[in-house]
């Protein structure tokens, strides 16, 4: 029982810190001129399908999507 509420504590962590990367990491990106769509594409890195779910998740103002994959 202790391993469930340390594994629901933790997915709600990582979600929260997901979602606070995400914001921050455009508001940084706006800070120095640049879009929230390149900071999603620098952030999903060079791997064809973490790419594209960053170019989707970028245009569709879901940055918490795209870090999540990124980072996944």
């Amino acid at each position: 029982m202790t391993g469930l509420a340390l594994l629901a504590v933790s997915a709600g962590l990582l979600t929260v810190g997901a979602e606070l990367f995400a914001e921050h990491a455009g508001e940084a990106g706006r800070r120095v001129g640049v879009t929230v769509l390149a900071v999603g594409l620098i952030v999903a890195g060079a791997e064809p399908e973490e790419l594209i779910t960053g170019v989707f998740a970028s245009a569709r103002h879901r940055g918490g999507i795209a870090a999540g994959d990124a980072l996944g």
